[in-house]
């Protein structure tokens, strides 16, 4: 798998295709009507969509995965505090999942650490039990959520800084 910078003008547009299809598994996974076009997402994902390097600024980022050419996965990560990052928008295409996704995580995890933050936290919907269950193998551990409101957040967990 080959990982690159989802920022640039030659991967920009990959970058929004792949927003797109998470958006969508998203809203179905919440239960919620699917998307079928970028216009039908809400003002903030829109954006995000549209526009992921403002959203991605540095020290943020947002990148892309690979295999043999062939788009398979993006994941995302925010800088929300000096020392917190936030990982989000991980997804591997079904197709091409079988280990993929830890690979991206701990990409993105090394990353986060490598650019000084000493806490990684994410969200996750409750059903996606086969994320909840790779974030738990990396270290995650499950935290109260305050996301009282938000359709997309129903679990929060956080990756404890190192010993």
């Amino acid at each position: 798998m080959d990982i690159h910078d989802g920022l640039q003008s030659a991967t920009i547009a990959s970058s929004r295709e792949i927003l797109f299809e998470y958006f969508q598994h998203t809203h179905a996974d919440a239960g919620m009507p699917v998307p079928l076009e970028v216009d039908d997402l809400d003002d903030e994902l829109r954006h995000e969509c549209l526009q992921p390097a403002a959203v991605y600024r540095a020290p943020s980022m947002f990148v892309l995965a690979y295999d043999s050419g062939e788009l398979i996965g993006c994941a995302g990560l925010r800088t929300i505090e000096p020392c917190t990052a936030e990982l989000t928008r991980l997804y591997v295409r079904k197709a091409h999942r079988g280990g993929r996704g830890a690979e991206l995580a701990d990409y993105i995890i090394d990353q986060a650490r490598e650019s000084g933050a000493s806490s990684i936290v994410l969200s996750v919907l409750s059903n996606r039990t086969h994320a909840r269950k790779l974030y738990a193998n990396l270290g995650f551990r499950e935290l109260p959520t305050t996301a009282a409101g938000d359709d997309f957040v129903d679990m929060c967990m956080a990756l404890p800084p190192r010993s």
